[in-house]
């Protein structure tokens, strides 16, 4: 869970003023960054809501700030804090992380911190408490870590000591074959050593076993090929997040049991409806509630708007808040997706931005994304993006999304589409779910009592 807390109209302190530090770097706050939370920010929190499909009520609660981190120039969206940019490296360079870890410092705190404390250790470079709170004693020992590593020595977490950490701990946990496994097989072990720690660069049958584990949930559309690659990575992160768990990419002990429970419930439930976990109540993650008896709706796919909130009814259960691609499980904001898989002619109303597809799940949704991509053929990567994002349909800005996706797979704007390998592809899909925007709402059962009566009637047809 992030550690941020809910903040609103009242409130003072350094929460406000990192809240609106991150508003001002994404220009949407353009007032005094003075640690007070007055009548303009709450405005200026609600205009962000507005315009990102989330209630609009000045208040930033989690989903807010996930917004707010993910509108971030200089890094991707995490669910934890994000420090201030600062400098490390050579000549004062000012860096973020590139595998989109947050840049830390002393006075932050949080699950990034506990991560960060728990690589020193491994690395022998932590002796204190893992406590999550990054005081002097850690500071020190980052310092101690940059010296022997040849680092600026500035006590700062940045790109630099974020790839020097997962070095050293690859080479530690390098993964080795303990027997085979074939999808389906429940992961059984949840303490160390059972399960291998994985982690982008990593490669054989472990991460062979995981890619078939990802693909039999509905979470892995790339190639069976025991490469860990970023691909793999943007997936794990998108468990990581629908599960609560802090999106790191690695594939750690907390991480497996979440898959193996997953495997379990896609393997029992035989619907082939959403994948993925979580509560009736928590952050959505496409997952797959239980049928309730008599409760399976007559018209999935169906939008219902109840006192403002959109309602979107599916097998399995019901979305509302969050962005329009999440409730419509069209990671990739597809307009006509009938011929991709979409339910036949049901779409969303998201406002200005006009109706998109819905989806049975997302891994259907995520799959268009690819299937669209194909047809573009023999189309460099800015040709494509001209067509999948055409400039003058909303506020498209084609050339600013090709220079994403493209820096995404590691490739230039002028690169064939039609010449990506499977990994490429699936990251290039990835990097368009991250830039159309996905924010998790909240998913309620089929038979929850607490659904509006004009939802509940629905669901049944009536």
């Amino acid at each position: 869970m992030s550690g941020e807390p809910t903040l609103s109209n009242g409130d003072s302190g350094e929460w406000v003023l990192h809240l609106q530090r991150l508003m001002t770097n994404s220009g949407s706050w353009q007032g005094a960054v003075d640690s007070t939370f007055g009548d303009e920010l709450e405005e200026a929190v609600k205009a962000l809501q507005e315009s990102n499909y989330l209630t609009c009520d000045g208040i930033v609660g989690d989903l807010t700030w996930a917004m707010v981190d993910r509108l971030q120039p200089a890094h991707q969206a995490t669910p934890e804090l994000q420090a201030s940019k600062g400098y490390e490296g050579q000549a004062g360079q000012q860096v973020s992380a590139s595998n989109g870890n947050p840049m830390l410092r002393k006075g932050d705190s949080g699950e990034w911190v506990t991560y960060l404390q728990q690589l020193l250790q491994d690395a022998e470079h932590w002796a204190g408490a893992v406590d999550g709170a990054f005081g002097h004693e850690t500071e020190q020992a980052v310092r101690r870590l940059q010296h022997s590593n040849g680092l600026a020595q500035d006590g700062i977490v940045g790109a630099h000591s974020w790839d020097l950490l997962d070095r050293l701990q690859h080479q530690q946990q390098a993964p080795t074959a303990q027997g085979s496994h074939q999808a389906g097989a429940a992961v059984t072990g949840s303490g160390p050593g059972d399960y291998p720690t994985l982690r982008r660069g990593a490669s054989g049958e472990w991460v062979t076993y995981l890619q078939q584990v990802m693909q039999s949930i509905g979470h892995w559309p790339g190639a069976v090929d025991g490469e860990f690659g970023d691909g793999l990575e943007q997936a794990v992160k998108t468990v990581q997040h629908g599960n609560a768990l802090m999106q790191n990419g690695v594939v750690d002990d907390a991480l497996w049991q979440v898959l193996n429970r997953l495997l379990q419930s896609s393997s029992g439930s035989g619907s082939g409806q959403g994948h993925g976990g979580g509560s009736a109540h928590g952050q959505g993650s496409g997952s797959a509630q239980p049928h309730p008896a008599g409760s399976t709706p007559v018209d999935p796919g169906l939008a219902v708007t109840v006192g403002g909130h959109q309602y979107v009814i599916f097998t399995d259960e019901v979305r509302q808040g969050g962005s329009a691609s999440w409730r419509a499980r069209n990671p990739g904001n597809i307009r006509n997706g009938d011929s991709y898989g979409a339910y036949r002619g049901k779409k969303i109303n998201a406002g200005s931005s006009g109706q998109f597809a819905v989806f049975p799940d997302e891994a259907t949704g995520f799959q268009a994304i690819k299937s669209v991509l194909h047809q573009y053929g023999h189309a460099t990567v800015a040709t494509a993006m001209s067509h999948y994002a055409p400039k003058g349909d909303g506020a498209n800005d084609p050339d600013a999304y090709a220079e994403h996706v493209a820096k995404r797979m590691g490739v230039s704007v002028t690169t064939y589409v039609d010449k990506l390998n499977d990994e490429q592809l699936a990251s290039f899909a990835a990097a368009i779910r991250e830039f159309e925007g996905w924010v998790p709402g909240h998913t309620f059962k089929l038979d929850d009592p607490a659904l509006p009566d004009e939802v509940k009637r629905a669901i049944n047809g009536k």
